[in-house]
């Protein structure tokens, strides 16, 4: 498994390397399952570079034992608060632009 890890993630890179578009990844346990979390770090480190990628989302599920982000009980590297927000039921709900209206 480790050697098609190693085959496909040149391809996975291209992919998050796009300029056009915010990328959403919605499924990167197999980045933490495969020790690559390093790859959403270095693709974020180019967010905001005028030759770089446009954006890049990392969705994980919630763990409420800590305040930052682990995905496989590995840390997702972040650097900043920035890079980082826990999505509440209120915002999922879009209360925060209702004005408190359900």
């Amino acid at each position: 498994m480790q050697r098609l890890v190693e085959a496909v993630m040149p391809e996975v890179e291209v992919d998050l390397r796009s300029r056009e578009q915010t990328r959403l990844v919605v499924n990167p346990g197999l980045l933490a399952r495969y020790d690559r979390m390093n790859l959403p770090a270095q693709r974020a480190s180019d967010v905001g570079r005028t030759d770089a990628i446009h954006g890049l989302w990392v969705l994980v599920p919630a763990n409420d034992q800590s305040p930052l982000p682990f995905l496989n009980n590995k840390p997702i590297p972040i650097t900043n608060a920035a890079q980082h927000a826990r999505l509440t039921q209120a915002w999922l709900s879009n209360r925060h632009r209702a004005g408190g209206i359900e």
